[in-house]
C-alpha cells in the first residue's frame, strides 16, 4: 500500500528486482503485494530475479500467472558438481571470542588454506548485519 499513498513515488525506472528466499515470501502469503511491486516496473526493461533454495509448487505457479514474461529457471542440483578446491569450515566460539577467533583466522589460517600457493577467495557468514559492522 506504500506505493499507493506517495504521490510521485514509482518504480518504473527500475533495472533489477531480486527476491530472495521467494518461497518463503510466497508462502508467507506475499504473493499479492509482489504482483502489485511487479505491475509498478516497466517488465520490458526490468529484469526479475528469485532466488529459492528449494522450488515449491507455490513458486512454480507465481511464475507461471503472467506476472514474469518468458521466465526461466536456473537449477543447481546433483548434476552440477563443487570444486575439489572449496575448502569448508565451521567454527563455534564463546561470545566474548569471537574477534579474536576472526583476526586469528584472518591473519594465520586463511593464508595458508591454499594448496597451489596462490591466495583464494574467503566467503565468512553472520549472523546479522549488526555482527558486521566494526
Amino acid at each position: 500500500h506504500h506505493l499507493q499513498e506517495i504521490p510521485d513515488f514509482t518504480l518504473d525506472k527500475v533495472a533489477t528486482c531480486v527476491l530472495d528466499e521467494a518461497d518463503r515470501l510466497l508462502e508467507m502469503g506475499f504473493a499479492m503485494q509482489i504482483r502489485q511491486i511487479c505491475r509498478s516496473f516497466r517488465m520490458e526493461q526490468c529484469q526479475m530475479l528469485l532466488f529459492s533454495a528449494t522450488m515449491p509448487k507455490v513458486l512454480v505457479e507465481f511464475t507461471k500467472t503472467g506476472i514474469l514474461e518468458d521466465p526461466q529457471v536456473v537449477r543447481l542440483d546433483q548434476e552440477v558438481s563443487v570444486s575439489d578446491e572449496l575448502r569448508i569450515a565451521f567454527f563455534t566460539c564463546r561470545s566474548f571470542d569471537k574477534d579474536a577467533a576472526f583476526l586469528h583466522l584472518m591473519h594465520s589460517v586463511l593464508p595458508t588454506i591454499s594448496t597451489d600457493g596462490t591466495l583464494g577467495l574467503t566467503l565468512i557468514f553472520c549472523a546479522t548485519r549488526h555482527h558486521v559492522e566494526y
